[in-house]
C-alpha cells in the first residue's frame, strides 16, 4: 500500500535539488553529504532535501510517496506520471548490517560474561546533547562502557567557530576527560574527521542526524548499532522531515511520550517496530534536583535562533518562530525598569549568527545588546539549563524546545508568537502544551501578560498545566533506565 509521507513543492537548479521553504539548497545525495551549494538567486525561497539521488529532471508540485519497495515522485494532480528514484536497497542493506552486528554482539556477550558493551555518544554541541543522564547511568552499570566523541557536524563548521572547544570543555568537565575523545585529527596538511570505527563501538547514540558522510548511518551500520533521541521534546515537524530518510535507517529511535510515538507513526516518519517511548532525558533531571529557595522572582528571556527580517524572511517560510525583531529590544528595556526581578537572558547559541547574517544588527550592535543584559542580570548559554529553569518563576520564549522542557516546572510561560507561525508545524506534544501558556503576538498582548503574570503574580492557567503534567506522567517515567532496559532486552541480557 502506498502511503503519503509529506507534500512540498520542489525546483531543481543546475542539477541541484531544492525544496521551497527554508535555508539553502544542498546537493541531493543518498549518503547525506552536504557540499557547498551553487550560487543562486538570493531571493529564491529554497530548502534542502538530502536523501534523493541527483539524476532528477526539473519538476514541480510532486508528492513524495513511500512504498515497501521504493520512493516515488507523483504529480500533484495527475498521478499517472511517476518516476522511481530510490529503491529501498540502501535501507535493506543497513537493516542487514544491524542484523549481522546484533547477532555477533549477542554471541560475544553470551560467550564472555566480562565483555562490556561499548557505547559511543557522538556530541556536536553541548547545548544539544541530551544524553547526560543515560551516560551516567551506563557508567554505573557494569555491562556498559560508555564514552564520548566530540566532533563538529562538518569540518567547515569549525571555521571562525569556537563551538568545538566549548563542547570539549563541557564534556571533559561534566563527564571526565578519561571518557572523552576528539573526533578530529589535526595535522599540518589538513584536518580530518575520525572514522568512528577506530573507537570500536557496539552502539552509537547520535545527538543529531545532520551528519557528515563518515558518520552516516550507511557507514556506521557496518560496525555498530545506531540509536537516536531528539535533544528536545519540542522538535518541530520540519526538522523531522529534513532527516526523514535517516529516521527510517536507525536501529532504534527513542522518543519521550506515547503521543510523540503516535505522531511519528501517523506521519510515517519511522517504522513502528523501531520506535520506543521512554520518557525525556532532559526532563529526567527534574527528578534528581531540588527547587531552590528564591529571594525574589527570576524571569528568563530565551529567544529562538531564527531572526525575521526582509532579508531572511524568504528562508523562513515554514519555520517562522522568531519574534526577536519586535520584542528583543523591548524586553531588555522592560527588564531595566523592573529590578524587583532577577533576569536571565538565555539566547539560542546560534542566535548571534542569525542576527548578523540577517542584518538585523551588526556584530558590534549585538555585543552592546549583550553587555546591557550583563549589567542588569545574567547571560547564559550551554546545555545545562534545568538548574536555571528550577530557580525561575516565569519563562518568556519563542523557542520550540523550551516550550516542552520548561513545562515540568509548573511555572507560567509567556509564549512569544509570530503571526505567520504555522501551527501545524508543531508536534502533538507542543500542540497539547501551548494552550496552557500565555500567547503574546504583539507588543500590546506582551505588555498585558507581563503585567498580569509578572507584576500582578497571577497565573489562571496553572491548574490546567498541572492536570496535563499528571496526564503525561512527567518525572515519573525516567528515560535513562528505560533505554538501558530496552537495550538489554534486545541483547538478551535481561
Amino acid at each position: 500500500m502506498t502511503r503519503t509521507l509529506f507534500f512540498y513543492k520542489y525546483i531543481s537548479v543546475d542539477g541541484w535539488l531544492a525544496q521551497l521553504g527554508e535555508h539553502r539548497p544542498y546537493k541531493a545525495v543518498v549518503t547525506g553529504s552536504i557540499p557547498v551549494p551553487p550560487t543562486i538567486n538570493k531571493n529564491s525561497p529554497l530548502f534542502y532535501l538530502t536523501s534523493i539521488p541527483i539524476d532528477i529532471p526539473h519538476f514541480q508540485n510532486k508528492k513524495i510517496m513511500y512504498t515497501s519497495s521504493n520512493f516515488k515522485f507523483h504529480e500533484n494532480i495527475d498521478i499517472s506520471y511517476q518516476k522511481e528514484i530510490l529503491k529501498d536497497s540502501s535501507i535493506s542493506a543497513i537493516k542487514a548490517n544491524y542484523k549481522k552486528k546484533l547477532l555477533s554482539l549477542k554471541n560475544e556477550l553470551a560467550e564472555n560474561s566480562k565483555r562490556k558493551i561499548r557505547v559511543c555518544f557522538l556530541v556536536h554541541l553541548d547545548s544539544t546533547w541530551a544524553y547526560k543522564s543515560l551516560f551516567f547511568a551506563m557508567k554505573e552499570d557494569e555491562q556498559f562502557e560508555p564514552f564520548i566523541v566530540v566532533t563538529p557536524f562538518h569540518l567547515q563548521h569549525m571555521v571562525a567557530d569556537d563551538h568545538l572547544a566549548k563542547t570539549w570543555q563541557y564534556c571533559t568537565k561534566t563527564c571526565g576527560v578519561e571518557f572523552c575523545f576528539p573526533g578530529v585529527k589535526f595535522t599540518n596538511e589538513k584536518d580530518e574527521l575520525i572514522d568512528l570505527k577506530e573507537f570500536s563501538p557496539d552502539i552509537v547514540f547520535y545527538s543529531s542526524l545532520y551528519l557528515a558522510p563518515i558518520h552516516s548511518l550507511e557507514q556506521v551500520s557496518t560496525f555498530a548499532l545506531t540509536c537516536y533521541s531528539a535533544y528536545c521534546s519540542g522538535y518541530c515537524k520540519l526538522s523531522m522531515r529534513a532527516v526523514l530518510f535517516r529516521l527510517y535507517c536507525l536501529w532504534k529511535l527513542y522518543v519521550d511520550f506515547d503521543i510523540t510515538k503516535d505522531f511519528y507513526i501517523e506521519n510515517n516518519y519511522i517504522l513502528p517496530q523501531n520506535i520506543f517511548p521512554i520518557g525525556s532525558q532532559k526532563i529526567d533531571e527534574y527528578s534528581i534536583k531540588e527547587k531552590p529557595t528564591l529571594t525574589k522572582p527570576c524571569i528568563i528571556y530565551a529567544p529562538h535562533h531564527s531572526v525575521y527580517t526582509e532579508k531572511s524572511k524568504h528562508t523562513l517560510t515554514d519555520y517562522i518562530s522568531s519574534t526577536f525583531h519586535w520584542n528583543g529590544k523591548y524586553i531588555l528595556e522592560y527588564a531595566k525598569m523592573h529590578p524587583e526581578f532577577d533576569w536571565v537572558y538565555r539566547p539560542h547559541p546560534v542566535l548571534i549568527k542569525s542576527i548578523v547574517s540577517s542584518e538585523f544588527m551588526s556584530l558590534e550592535e549585538y555585543m552592546l545588546y549583550l553587555a546591557e543584559w550583563e549589567k542588569i542580570g545574567t547571560v547564559e548559554n550551554g546545555g545545562d539549563f534545568i538548574d536555571t529553569f528550577l530557580k525561575s518563576t516565569c519563562l518568556i520564549t519563542d523557542s520550540y524546545s523550551f516550550l516542552a522542557e520548561y513545562f515540568p516546572t509548573e511555572n507560567p510561560v509567556i509564549h512569544l508568537w509570530h503571526t505567520d507561525t504555522k501551527k501545524n508545524n508543531y508536534t502533538t506534544l507542543i500542540e497539547n502544551i501551548i494552550p496552557h501558556y500565555y500567547r503574546a503576538d504583539s507588543l500590546d498582548t506582551l505588555q498585558h501578560f507581563l503585567k498580569l503574570v509578572l507584576e500582578k503574580n497571577k497565573d489562571p492557567m496553572k491548574e490546567k498545566r498541572l492536570d496535563l503534567i499528571e496526564k503525561l506522567q512527567l518525572g515519573k517515567n525516567l528515560a535513562a533506565p528505560n533505554i538501558i532496559n530496552n537495550l538489554k532486552k534486545n541483547l538478551n541480557l535481561s
